[in-house]
């Protein structure tokens, strides 16, 4: 394969959601040894998460804005407004009866306003304090729900492991977690800015609709976390008359650090150099429910509470990730998508199976959704991605 792609000239304009053949499509190596100029992406890579502290402390001065604090006037004559009082009344026109009482009621107005400011003051104080504890509720619940994660992903490894080379005849070893990161290095920023330039060219429009009803996912990401990464060799071909591709491994970059295990290093690495793989297996994992139902598809841009919808929202966003990730790989490694395979495991499926996944998939792949994930239906109908547990 190698080199096939030495003699045909590199189209950094060619993409997998374009054409599945990767014979002249740019990959890590070609693309590091471009100049900065060339690529001309110069915007500024972004995460896809929101700053919820950000979010938290915009509602409190909203809070603030609609209750502010009165703050006494230093200018105060002393008097009390009244609407049919025309003129100021002058101090020489009063008996002492009547300056004792005016006394007496401007040192209780003064007394009221300072009561009023100090709850408005405790009450401000209140309201961080609690903004703080739903802060660390929310963080520990997010902790909780990772740590779960992690138990759940561990468990469902084994079971995927053995699915994988029973069902689909594909030998892998173990699955892991990766994360590629922009800020490793100049080359690792520089196939970022890339990457993010094809992204931004081919998925605007077709993510512009559910990047406004579903919790957005940056088309310039700085940072692509992968929930399960492993390589894997087909055992057989069933149809012999297909040839066997084995995949490459991207330019090894100098690290200093030998310990470093870092992300833009990934590498198909084998010990032996009889162990040769054909596969990229890439895998999600979601706790939450998993839900999809095509006539409510339709009702996708409303503003319901219905839990549903929520859960299809989170579905449809996870869809949007395994797609640019696999998006992601093709410039990584010189593959083409007989050489992925994709899953997503639903924890929720362990605890309802009575859900047939295959039917679920079938709807989604079969509704107007599919406009946004090109390659994820590509997979889907050369059995090659799957909803699991």
């Amino acid at each position: 394969m190698n080199n096939n792609r030495k003699k045909n000239q590199i189209n950094f304009e060619k993409t997998i959601v374009q054409d599945d053949d990767n014979s002249c499509r740019p990959t890590f190596n070609d693309i590091i040894k471009l100049h900065d100029g060339k690529i001309s992406f110069f915007d500024e890579l972004e995460d896809d998460e929101y700053n919820e502290n950000m979010v938290n402390q915009q509602i409190e001065n909203d809070i603030n804005d609609e209750n502010p604090i009165i703050e006494p006037n230093d200018n105060y004559s002393g008097v009390i407004p009244s609407q049919n009082v025309s003129e100021p009344i002058s101090n020489n026109d009063l008996t002492m009866s009547k300056r004792y009482i005016i006394t007496s009621l401007t040192t209780l107005s003064n007394r009221i306003t300072s009561l009023e400011r100090n709850f408005n003051e405790r009450l401000n104080n209140v309201n961080k304090q609690l903004n703080r504890l739903e802060n660390n509720v929310n963080k520990r619940l997010s902790n909780m729900d990772n740590t779960i994660n992690l138990i759940y992903e561990r468990q469902a490894v084994q079971y995927l492991l053995r699915s994988l080379s029973t069902d689909y005849l594909i030998t892998c070893e173990h699955l892991e977690t990766q994360t590629f990161s922009a800020n490793e290095s100049h080359l690792a920023l520089k196939f970022f800015r890339f990457v993010s330039k094809q992204l931004i060219k081919y998925y605007s429009d077709r993510w512009s609709f559910y990047n406004n009803i579903i919790k957005k996912l940056s088309l310039k990401p700085k940072c692509i976390e992968i929930n399960l990464l492993s390589f894997g060799r087909l055992q057989k071909y069933l149809d012999k008359r297909k040839k066997i591709h084995f995949i490459e491994s991207s330019t090894s970059l100098h690290v200093i650090n030998k310990t470093n295990n870092r992300s833009s290093y990934v590498r198909n690495d084998p010990k032996h150099d009889d162990k040769t793989f054909t596969h990229v297996l890439i895998f999600e994992g979601a706790t939450s429910p998993i839900y999809f139902e095509v006539v409510l598809f339709t009702r996708l841009n409303s503003s319901s509470s219905d839990k549903k919808i929520i859960s299809m929202k989170k579905f449809l966003r996870k869809l949007l990730q395994l797609e640019r990730i696999i998006f992601f790989l093709s410039f990584y490694f010189p593959i083409d998508l007989s050489q992925l395979f994709a899953g997503l495991m639903c924890f929720h499926f362990y605890h309802n199976s009575h859900i047939d996944t295959n039917l679920l998939l079938k709807n989604v792949m079969s509704s107007a959704f599919v406009e946004a994930i090109p390659l994820l239906q590509s997979l889907y109908t050369k059995d090659q991605f799957i909803l699991t547990y």
